[in-house]
């Protein structure tokens, strides 16, 4: 939440980076009106200093400023996505805790204490269920799409979604 916070402080600097840059390119437009015009020789130096410098820094900051306002929204959207993910999330789990039992409850903790996944078979000796009643408790699991099950021997492994 930090990082959006900041970003949302520096919002107004990208416009304002831009806006230099305009001056700057109005500046090196008038520079060089101004250098053709005069009397005087018109030498590399004079040109490069009213001319191109101003010209060149115009357009860095123009670019750089537009870069800038790309990195901010797009960082503002990834924040805000990510605030908005968290909050599915937790109203997802309260969901779930409110409408499995605890038998379903205890079945899902003990798939995720397997990141790669857990046989049926082991999840029946670990919680004392019997294989009937395991593979009932897994299709009703499966068919709120909370795991997905695929055959792994003569057994199932079961993942969470």
């Amino acid at each position: 939440m930090g990082q959006a916070t900041a970003i949302t402080q520096m919002r107004h600097l990208p416009p304002l980076i831009i806006s230099v840059g305009a001056v700057l390119l109005v500046m090196s437009l008038l520079g060089c009106a101004t250098v053709l015009e005069s009397t005087t020789r018109v030498t590399a130096m004079r040109l490069a200093y009213y001319f191109i410098l101003p010209f060149v820094g115009g357009v860095l900051l123009i670019l750089s400023g537009t870069t800038l306002m790309g990195i901010n929204s797009s960082s503002l959207q990834r924040s805000y996505a990510a605030v908005g993910r968290k909050k599915v999330e937790k109203e997802r789990s309260k969901m779930l805790n409110v409408m499995l039992s605890d038998e379903e409850r205890r079945i899902l903790d003990l798939i995720k204490e397997s990141p790669k996944g857990a046989l049926q078979s082991e999840l029946a000796i670990k919680s004392g269920f019997s294989k009937v009643k395991m593979h009932r408790m897994l299709k009703k699991l499966e068919a709120k799409e909370l795991i997905t099950r695929g055959r792994f021997g003569i057994t199932n492994k079961v993942f969470l979604n």
